[in-house]
């Protein structure tokens, strides 16, 4: 930070550069996954830098398995899928 003293401007575009790198990171690494996950692999990734874990990758079969399509899932955290009935949530998961 001390580098940065009074150049504030400098500073915003380090990380400016920074953060278009690690987006471009990101995606270029989902669109790898999109491409290689075979279709009998159930996966979902979410993303942990960003606020409640959203995901931003489910698989075909993670739509077909579980009835969400990418569209409902992609942006939510993956708590949709835990059971709303206490008792159910209970045996399932403890």
């Amino acid at each position: 930070v001390h580098e940065f003293a009074g150049k504030w401007p400098s500073l915003i575009d380090v990380v400016q550069d920074s953060m278009k790198n690690l987006f471009s990171l990101q995606g270029q690494a989902i669109g790898h996954l999109k491409d290689q996950v075979d279709s009998n692999i159930v996966a979902a990734v979410s993303d942990p830098t960003s606020v409640d874990c959203p995901l931003v990758f489910v698989s075909k079969s993670f739509e077909d398995m579980t009835g969400y399509t990418a569209d409902f899932c992609l942006g939510r955290n993956c708590r949709f899928l835990q059971p709303n009935i206490k008792e159910f949530n209970k045996k399932i998961n403890g």
